[in-house]
């Protein structure tokens, strides 16, 4: 955490004591990642000196006990370390080392990536032939063992230094080679990079029009990039969150066990004195159990310290998760506001007349508008059920029209799969009861989005129908069906808990 948010003299104080800890344990591949948290964090406090020290312990250690990927990855650290300081020669000489134990492990994709960090410093030293030819070596590892999908960044290097040797058809010639690469392998934030450096190039070079394809292509990446992005840093800070948990748990865990074993060991030593002492040391034997008694109390004292230590722990935590999710459900309206009048000012843009390319930009402000909408609600509504504040409406609704909303929502991507998307309304459905509209409208999305989704040839039916009848009271009843696998009966219990897919 510390590292993460570069408060380096905290990470260092951590870092240390972890250390100590795989040192009492013996622990040498637990100390050689010790000793190489410890060189990151001195490299980020600025300190090169000393990261170069615990990075050299660290391929030491990892050495006795052939462990070549640790050693591949400190020998780079410390060609980084030279990098930065401008001592070229021992970088390259460190990256030789990191790039002969990646092959032993082997894994050439980061032999490649060390290529092609050579041949960038060959570019920053002016030498291009030399980074031209670094590159060539890097891109015959990847197709020598047949792992050319990781070759697009070298490609967009050597792109780079052909368009500053004002060489266009080499320098073009590469880019369109990494972009090839990058759509297979569904890179977008890569392809965006690498249209950026085309538009640039065509431009530079005089092709106007090429330059305007390229940039308008630019614009569109950018932003399903920003989309995409958006509902990963949600995804990330959730995982990030459950990941804080679950490593403050474990280390909660492994103090405990290492008092306990502390204690056992020295149950075991003592143990061990007494039988060597015999019956004629009893002077000894009472000196032992009376300093067995102390070590007793005074364990006792550390554990139930501890024990307070770990409540307090966990107290704050929980405060800290309540505090959030009060947050959070209370930000709805603040939230929903700009967002709202964004997609209402995209829509008046759009029944103007506009330009083209002016349309398909506004297309695109109002698509990611959507479903950063749909994110936004995802993420409160799941805030207000851990905050207890989700409430269901009783408003005036047509379950007829909102059955038949879906279906229309739904049947292009059913017909895309050539399914039958049906949807069967009784007789005795009234067109105005009381509900929840929306909370109505997300469950019947979910599920038959989830039965179009894994129906692979049929249908999908979409019914509802009236059951009993109490008073003034009528019961509805909606079911959606498939001639898919459906949901297994022993999972239909379950599928409305947390965490259930």
């Amino acid at each position: 955490m510390h590292r993460s948010t570069a408060q380096w003299p905290g990470a260092l104080h951590h870092f240390h004591i972890a250390r100590g800890k795989y040192e009492e344990l013996q622990d040498t591949l637990g100390l050689s990642m010790a000793y190489n948290d410890l060189g990151t964090a001195w490299y980020g406090a600025g300190n090169m000196d000393s990261a170069m020290y615990w990075h050299r312990k660290a391929a030491d250690l990892r050495e006795h006990v052939d462990y070549f990927h640790g050693i591949a990855y400190s020998h780079q650290f410390m060609a980084q370390i030279h990098r930065r300081e401008g001592r070229y020669e021992q970088a390259i000489a460190e990256y030789r080392i990191a790039m002969a134990n990646f092959a032993r492990v082997p894994t050439y994709s980061q032999v490649a990536a060390i290529y092609g960090d050579i041949a960038q410093m060959h570019k920053e030293l002016g030498n291009a032939d030399s980074a031209l030819i670094t590159i060539t070596q890097a891109l015959n590892v990847l197709q020598q063992y047949n792992e050319a999908q990781f070759a697009a960044h070298l490609y967009v290097q050597a792109g780079g230094i052909h368009a500053y040797r004002d060489e266009f058809a080499e320098a073009e010639r590469a880019y369109l080679k990494a972009m090839d690469i990058a759509r297979k392998s569904q890179i977008l934030d890569l392809q965006q990079g690498i249209v950026q450096r085309l538009s640039l190039l065509y431009e530079e070079h005089g092709d106007l029009r090429q330059a305007y394809l390229r940039h308008t292509e630019y614009l569109a990446l950018r932003d399903s990039v920003r989309s995409r992005s958006g509902k990963s840093e949600v995804l990330r800070m959730m995982l990030q969150h459950n990941a804080d948990q679950a490593e403050q748990e474990k280390e909660r865990r492994q103090e405990a066990r290492r008092i306990e074993q502390q204690a056992e060991l020295g149950a075991r030593e003592r143990q061990k004195h007494f039988y060597l002492a015999g019956g004629g040391l009893l002077f000894v034997l009472a000196l032992g159990l009376v300093g067995r008694m102390r070590f007793s109390a005074r364990s006792k004292r550390e554990l139930e310290q501890q024990q307070r230590d770990l409540n307090r722990a966990k107290e704050r935590a929980e405060q800290s998760e309540r505090f959030k999710e009060r947050f959070l459900a209370n930000m709805s309206h603040e939230i929903r506001t700009p967002m709202n009048a964004i997609m209402g000012m995209t829509a008046i843009m759009r029944r103007g007349d506009q330009l083209p390319h002016q349309q398909v930009y506004l297309d695109a402000i109002a698509q990611s508008a959507d479903n950063l909408l749909h994110i936004i609600n995802d993420i409160l509504d799941l805030s207000k059920l851990d905050a207890d504040r989700m409430e269901l409406e009783l408003t005036p609704m047509d379950p007829r029209t909102i059955v038949e909303g879906i279906a229309q929502e739904i049947g292009p991507r059913a017909r895309d799969k050539d399914l039958a998307l049906r949807t069967v309304i009784n007789e005795g459905v009234e067109g105005s009861v009381l509900g929840d509209p929306t909370r109505l409208r997300q469950l019947l999305m979910n599920l038959t989005e989830n039965a179009v989704k894994y129906t692979t040839a049929g249908h999908v039916q979409l019914s509802v129908s009236t059951r009993e009848v109490q008073g003034t009271t009528r019961t509805l009843a909606f079911s959606v069906s498939d001639t898919g696998p459906g949901i297994p009966k022993e999972r239909m219990d379950t599928i409305f808990e947390e965490f259930n897919k």
